[in-house]
């Protein structure tokens, strides 16, 4: 098994460990991972987890560059909305979180809200992911 195959593999099996791992905690609502806080995103990643996981059995390495960019831009505009929500500049996140009638409680509900350990199970997973399409001129890798 190559250098890039290890890489994919272990990637893809990463992201898949991420999208169901922490990715929100909060002292009053708990964790939530990918899919609780929001099912379309977390389906982009799900895919591209799945596609990785099969180009890297078929040994098809080029098209992880654009899987793991996938990833990678999934992630980031997940995190961009999350740091737009908590910092107050939409009230949506009010709305899909909050279950007090009660604005202040609503408000504490958002502050404390941060970011929990999945996202280093995906950060990495996409990494590896990048690495497996570009690995080259080590033993067992591409040549």
């Amino acid at each position: 098994m190559s250098q890039n195959q290890v890489s994919g593999l272990l990637g893809s099996a990463l992201l898949f460990a991420g999208l169901f791992s922490p990715i929100f905690d909060s002292p009053i609502k708990g964790q939530l991972n990918y899919f609780h806080y929001n099912q379309v995103e977390a389906g982009i990643l799900l895919v591209v987890a799945a596609l990785s996981l099969t180009f890297s059995l078929a040994r098809k390495y080029k098209v992880l560059l654009f899987l793991g960019l996938a990833a990678l831009g999934t992630m980031a505009f997940t995190f961009t909305k999350f740091y737009i929500y908590t910092m107050g500049g939409d009230d949506r996140w009010l709305r899909k979180f909050s279950d007090s009638p009660f604005e202040g409680i609503n408000r504490l509900v958002q502050q404390t809200f941060s970011l929990d350990w999945g996202w280093g199970l995906l950060l990495i997973g996409a990494v590896l992911v990048l690495a497996a399409s570009s690995l080259k001129g080590y033993p067992g890798g591409q040549s």
